[in-house]
């Protein structure tokens, strides 16, 4: 079994993984390898520079903030695809409590009421409460400094009341869903495969990261927001095809296609069951499951999917092709260094370009 650790971890060179598959794979290294995921293949789709100048060939883009929308996706995925203890490992409720010491002017007064000088500044008083507990062999206070300071230490992020209450409620609701909750017992959370397609004679290097990996089925967990009117199912069917899901589940589904030949020769990295994954390399067919939850305050959940034959995943399939295609004439045009920009020549418009709405309004 092969360990993914910084100092025996499988080849790495320059954020560039080999091909194979991961388990445990941190989310960040796998998003900093600029193999092409869904998400690319949606926006070569739209257009070659649409992918580049959002893409990590662009030299100028825009450091990638994440959102206080996805850190509370990334809380819901935690808890629901990795239980309870990984959730606790990675998120803590901000502190709170009457008891809690918060301003400089709380810790002097916790110090004046047992006869000590507080020292001028805050850091000094925090030091001093903590040497006089650990003389006293006692708990110290909480003070909210120490809390988040340690927090941070350990990597945990601090999710303030609402939101922790929100995540535990979402989380909550699609587990309490009878016909969604055994998508996520059976498998493997967060499970990552890099390959390499041959398009048109060049290769090109792809990468999937499956949120819930079964023997027959990848589950992918989705948040929408209820702000629009509706029914939730109708909401999630709008969704799939305004955000293009269905993209998704074809190339992650050809990524599924590519797992028993790295399997079979070995290119398995990170802490794994083997007679699992020998049962899920097995598997002849492959279903998508997506599972939605509402991010608003009601608690609502739907599910699901895509199953061989559906026609759904063949015009995807056809998006998918039509992307990869767009990538190598691109490349091949214009390097790696120069935008993506293609100029169309100027051409008579006509009626049939126009929206039907257009002819119609007169």
């Amino acid at each position: 079994m092969k360990a993914l650790d910084d100092a025996g971890a499988a080849p790495v060179t320059a954020e560039t993984f080999q091909d194979g598959l991961y388990f445990g794979l941190d989310e960040d290294r796998y998003h900093a390898d600029p193999a092409l995921g869904s998400s690319d293949l949606k926006r070569l789709a739209t257009g070659p520079a649409e992918y580049w100048f959002g893409s990590r060939l662009n030299p100028d883009r825009e450091p990638q903030e994440t959102t206080p929308a996805q850190l509370l996706g990334r809380a819901v995925h935690r808890l629901v695809l990795e239980g309870e203890r990984a959730f606790a490992a990675a998120f803590e409720r901000y502190p709170e409590g009457d008891d809690l010491l918060r301003t400089a002017d709380d810790l002097g007064a916790w110090l004046k009421a047992r006869g000590e000088k507080p020292p001028a500044l805050k850091a000094g008083r925090i030091a001093l409460i903590q040497h006089l507990c650990e003389q006293a062999g006692v708990v110290p206070p909480r003070i909210l400094d120490a809390l988040v300071s340690d927090a941070e230490a350990a990597g945990r992020a601090l999710l303030k009341g609402p939101d922790f209450d929100r995540i535990r409620a979402a989380a909550g609701s699609v587990l309490a869903n009878p016909h969604l909750a055994q998508s996520f017992t059976g498998g493997a959370p967060e499970v990552s495969l890099f390959w390499t397609d041959e398009i048109d004679g060049e290769p090109v290097r792809r990468k999937a990261r499956f949120d819930y990996l079964k023997p027959r089925a990848i589950v992918d967990l989705k948040s929408i927001s209820t702000s629009r009117r509706g029914r939730f199912p109708a909401l999630c069917r709008r969704a799939l095809a305004e955000w293009d899901y269905p993209v998704q589940a074809a190339a992650y589904l050809q990524a599924r296609a590519r797992l028993p030949e790295m399997v079979a020769v070995g290119r398995v990295y990170g802490d794994h069951d083997p007679a699992w994954l020998a049962r899920v390399a097995a598997a002849q067919d492959h279903a998508f499951v997506f599972v939605f939850w509402a991010s608003g305050a009601t608690p609502l959940t739907w599910g699901t999917t895509l199953s061989p034959g559906n026609p759904v995943l063949d015009v995807a399939e056809t998006t998918v092709r039509d992307a990869l295609w767009t990538y190598v004439a691109a490349r091949r045009a214009h390097g790696l260094d120069r935008p993506w920009v293609e100029h169309e020549p100027l051409d008579e418009i006509d009626l049939d370009h126009l929206p039907r709405w257009w002819g119609e309004a007169r």
